[in-house]
């Protein structure tokens, strides 16, 4: 009798539980960088910038080429990120980016939020 009422407490308490998964931009993020040339410049790896410009190409499957009055840098950008976007060469939006500075080789940014 006693293992019945455990077990009943274990599936109430497992049946009263969600789970959830989202990407969440910290809130403690306050953007440095603003332009492509402050990346390729001074940018280092995990710096978050807020960057204007547009998707200009296509690269591969994620990857992209994002341009903006100062230059020109390659973009990761993953589809949920897109999702919901019409994004063309002529059409700007902010990015929040993070900067991936891997030794040795040319920076480039990872876009984890579109704000048209």
């Amino acid at each position: 009798m006693r293992k019945a009422f455990v077990l009943l407490g274990l599936i109430a308490a497992l049946g009263c539980t969600t789970v959830s998964a989202e990407i969440v931009v910290p809130h403690r993020i306050h953007p440095t960088i603003d332009t492509v040339s402050e990346v390729l410049a001074s940018g280092k790896d995990e710096d978050w910038g807020m960057l204007t410009g547009a998707l200009v190409r296509k690269e591969r499957a994620n990857e992209y080429v994002f341009r903006d009055a100062t230059g020109e840098i390659k973009a990761t950008v993953l589809s949920d990120v897109i999702a919901g976007h019409v994004l063309h060469a002529d059409r700007t939006f902010r990015a929040v980016a993070r900067v991936s500075r891997p030794p040795f080789e040319t920076p480039t940014i990872d876009i984890e939020r579109i704000d048209e």
